[in-house]
């Protein structure tokens, strides 16, 4: 009973739509209707400037945080953690507080995977970072970092099936980025 409260509540706070609540505050357009039309710290960093970009960032990180927080505390195993994960990030990206229009789930899911695997988290988050500052492109460094995270599990022991979910969630964030993947390959990504 408990693990299916926990995963409500991983889907309702992904569902929180950081950007949309920071740009009202900020008295900014909202965010899937301006830039990208994506409400995430990337597209808030085009159309408010780094201060509603850094609010957001890390409001869609605590979501994932908190998730994972009491999956923990309840002791969850790594596959659950992995459920609420998902879940999390489902909530995100089809958020029903905003007409099921989302974000691609990067900052979210780093706040996920900080806590379930602080080595394999931490990994990913340096590999995304670094790759952003060599290629310049926050969505490219998104994508390779994100597409290497299985990998990179697995180099570190998790088990089969704690992978195969993993890997579904990553493919669920490229399919997020598939707009994102056209304009790299047109040459036309900002």
């Amino acid at each position: 009973m408990i693990e299916y409260i926990a995963y409500s509540i991983a889907y309702f706070l992904g569902s929180i739509p950081t950007a949309v609540l920071v740009s009202r505050l900020f008295q900014l357009q909202n965010p899937t209707e301006q830039g990208s039309n994506n409400p995430g710290a990337t597209n808030m960093l085009r159309i408010g400037g780094k201060k509603p970009a850094l609010i957001t960032l890390i409001g869609d990180f605590f979501k994932g945080t908190i998730s994972i927080a009491i999956g923990i505390f309840f002791a969850f195993s790594q596959f659950e953690l992995l459920i609420l994960l998902l879940l999390c990030l489902l909530g995100h990206m089809y958020p029903i507080f905003n007409k099921f229009i989302g974000g691609k789930g990067v900052a979210t899911f780093f706040g996920c995977m900080l806590l379930i695997d602080i080595v394999v988290g931490g990994i990913i988050a340096l590999l995304w970072l670094g790759l952003a500052k060599i290629v310049k492109i926050s969505s490219l460094a998104a994508i390779i970092s994100i597409t290497l995270s299985p990998v990179i599990a697995w180099g570190f022991g998790w088990g089969n099936s704690s992978i195969a979910l993993f890997a579904i969630i990553c493919l669920l964030i490229l399919w997020r980025h598939k707009a994102n993947i056209q304009r790299l390959i047109n040459k036309t990504e900002k």
